[in-house]
């Protein structure tokens, strides 16, 4: 049962990541019509929302090694 959860959780991760990577711009921009940061110029909102996938992206691809 263990190994069967194992597989089954490093393969939704693949499906999420695989979704996250394949439609990278609708994702940012999702988040970028979600988000409003006032006083900030939106080419540096873009910038940080461009971080915050890539920070995502890693975080969820680092679970599978847990």
């Amino acid at each position: 049962m263990k190994k069967l959860m194992e597989f089954l959780k490093g393969y939704a991760i693949q499906l999420v990541v695989g979704y996250l990577k394949a439609n990278k711009k609708q994702v940012v921009a999702d988040i970028n019509a979600k988000i409003d940061f006032p006083f900030i110029g939106e080419a540096k909102e873009a910038e940080f929302i461009e971080g915050f996938y890539e920070g995502m992206v890693e975080i969820i691809e680092s679970i599978k090694l847990k």
